[in-house]
């Protein structure tokens, strides 16, 4: 059965990865307070107006964050030095 929450999601990964997503998830939350936490996909999110925003997940080896379309725009003077795609 797939997390209803984001906690739910956190609560059976390892220690370490359980660590590092909580400390990002709160990072989210100072950065930008009137996103709404969500699972989407089975992956933890957050909207802002509506939309996606971010989002972030654990695999076998490491942890990932998803930026969405915004923080992507926001940010795009800061990022032409990475390869940016859709998806």
């Amino acid at each position: 059965m797939p997390p209803a929450t984001i906690d739910d999601y956190l609560a059976v990964l390892p220690d370490d990865k359980r660590a590092a997503l909580e400390r990002l998830r709160e990072q989210i939350h100072a950065a930008v307070p009137d996103a709404t936490e969500t699972i989407a996909y089975g992956v933890p999110g957050f909207r802002l107006d509506g939309r996606y925003f971010c989002g972030f997940a654990a695999a076998k080896t490491q942890c990932s964050f998803y930026p969405g379309r915004a923080p992507i725009l926001a940010l795009a003077d800061e990022l032409t030095a990475y390869r940016v795609w859709k998806g």
